[in-house]
């Protein structure tokens, strides 16, 4: 861990669901790139099962509730991302952790402030995603990555 570093976790839960030893593992390896300092999770809640809440209350996850609709989760953690971007504390490393390629413009902005970006993503991630990111891990495969 870079004790200097300070890490920041977005999490699109609409487009990537984790379960909880899965869960577990995001929180390693932000915590092995250097100091947790925000956990931010956004969904329609009303729409998702109280054992996914647990799982996240459990991991210290702030869940971010917003109106259903099409890429309603998506703005939201774009705004939010941004707004911590302009902070004076914002975190060197911001971990996204979705497919969409509508974080592309996302990903693009952090690294031009020289912010490192890891993506966690699914099999069917866009490809630009998958290249743009300083690193992009399958969600599949994060427990391996601490093995």
């Amino acid at each position: 861990m870079n004790k200097f570093c300070t890490v920041a976790i977005y999490w699109d839960f609409e487009n990537v669901r984790l379960e909880s030893d899965q869960t577990k593992c995001l929180i390693d390896l932000a915590e092995s790139q250097g100091r947790l300092v925000t956990q931010n999770v956004y969904a329609h809640w009303n729409q998702t099962t109280q054992r996914f809440h647990s799982i996240l209350e459990r991991h210290r996850f702030q869940r971010i509730n917003v109106e259903k609709g099409r890429n309603s989760a998506d703005q939201k953690l774009t705004s939010d991302c941004r707004e911590e971007l302009s902070s004076d504390t914002s975190p060197n490393i911001f971990i996204i952790v979705s497919g969409d390629r509508g974080f592309l413009p996302l990903v693009k902005k952090l690294q031009s402030q020289e912010k490192y970006v890891i993506v966690v993503g699914r099999h069917v991630s866009r490809r630009q995603l998958m290249k743009l990111a300083d690193k992009f891990y399958l969600d599949e495969k994060l427990c391996k990555l601490a093995g």
